[in-house]
This record gives C-alpha cells, structure tokens and sequence, in this order.
C-alpha cells in the first residue's frame, strides 16, 4: 500500500492516541481483530492479538517502512499479499499484515 493510499484509508479512523504527535500514523481494523507480530511472517510469534476497533501506532511516521516478507490471507478477502508495515507495540517493533488494516492519520 502507497503511503497515500494509506492516508485516504485514514478517514475510516475517528481519533487518535494522545501518546501520538501529529503525524504519525495509525493501524486498525474496524471489523476484525488482528495480530501485531515479531518479525514479517505468519510463523513470528504473536506478540499481541489486537481487538477491531483499536489502533495502534506506527513505528515510522506517516506508517512507512513497509516490507515484503512471507505471504497471508486477510479474513474477508481473497488473494494474498506479501507486505507487512511496522508498528509501535508498548515500545516494541513489530509487524502487521498491511493489507489486512487501514491506516489513519494520528
């Protein structure tokens, strides 16, 4: 996903973290739940299972740094994909299967 593309996703998003400067991005998805992982693959470990509806912070501002890694589904849709963006777990670096959640402006 386009870092613009990623930016017009962010009117899917009502507010923000208040530990976010403006900005910097936000990852969610408002109809499933979904997993921040350790490296960017289905087989990292779990590092949190993310309700729908919460977001979380980007590790990189305005959600960039996305990386091609091993392939996923994303509940709801067909094909797969092979990009996973960086986010901001309590500190943590950690990965998310990028076409499986928007992005929104923080």
């Amino acid at each position: 996903m386009t870092v613009s593309g990623a930016l017009a996703l962010g009117a899917l998003f009502a507010g923000s973290s208040a530990a976010q400067a403006s900005g910097w991005g936000q990852a969610a998805n408002y109809t499933y739940s979904w997993n921040i992982r350790s490296a960017q693959t289905t087989s990292a470990p779990v590092l949190a299972r993310i309700p729908a509806k919460q977001d979380v912070p980007c590790w990189y501002e305005y959600c960039t740094g996305v990386e091609t890694g091993g392939t996923y589904t994303c509940p709801g849709r067909s094909g797969t994909y092979d990009t996973w963006t960086p986010l901001n777990y309590k500190g943590r670096k950690g990965w998310v299967a990028t076409r499986c959640v928007g992005f929104g402006q923080g």
